[in-house]
């Protein structure tokens, strides 16, 4: 109950004092309550994050520093995962009597956007054929899983026409010095660079 009141750090104790001819007895329930804990964030916006879920410390009871540091990370992974690749997160603690205020300052940087996907080193597949594989479009976010995706889908495709062997490596060329455009934005090209490797053929077949 105390914790649904945001007492986190509650903790709570009993003794029994047995009273003279052992019928009776007293009961002491300590409540050691704590501060009154709220979360704030200040700073940057997370787009389409629910707060909860990024600082559990209502599902967690607990405000300790390792899960606040937790939340630090998680909520810089969630903004890399939007394409801000800079973001940088931190957390203070600031006392006011009995109220305990746990700042989150979220620094997002510039959003990282593809302005064009490039092919190198595919000599048997073009550069159209491959351009239909990925969803990479100029203009998007820049996304690491989907780079990962990108790569997987380039592979699987060589797979198929024999290429046991090939490698695709997701290359990102940026500015030398990071300035955002305006809009906070960094247009990056995205290389995908392409081994092939030997075909593979069927010489013959025996039964």
């Amino acid at each position: 109950e105390m914790r649904l009141l945001r007492y986190y750090e509650v903790e709570t104790g009993h003794s029994i004092d047995v009273l003279e001819g052992g019928d009776r007895l007293n009961l002491q329930v300590d409540i050691r309550r704590g501060p009154r804990i709220t979360v704030e964030f200040a700073g940057d916006e997370i787009p389409g994050a629910d707060p909860d879920d990024l600082v559990p410390v209502a599902r967690e009871g607990a405000v300790d520093e390792d899960l606040l540091e937790d939340s630090d990370r998680l909520i810089a992974r969630t903004l890399n995962g939007l394409g801000y690749r800079d973001a940088r997160v931190s957390h203070t603690r600031e006392s006011d009597g009995d109220e305990l205020s746990i700042i989150f300052t979220v620094d997002r940087g510039p959003l990282y956007q593809i302005a064009q996907v490039v092919f190198t080193g595919n000599n048997a597949v073009t550069p159209e054929t491959l351009a239909e594989l990925v969803d990479l479009a100029a203009g998007s976010p820049l996304i690491v899983q989907e780079l990962d995706t990108a790569r997987d889908s380039v592979e699987e495709h060589y797979l198929r026409l024999g290429y046991f062997t090939v490698r695709v490596e997701p290359l990102i060329s940026a500015p030398s010095t990071v300035e955002a455009e305006a809009g906070g934005r960094v247009p990056v090209t995205v290389e995908l660079e392409v081994t092939e490797g030997p075909q593979t053929r069927v010489r013959s077949v025996r039964v």
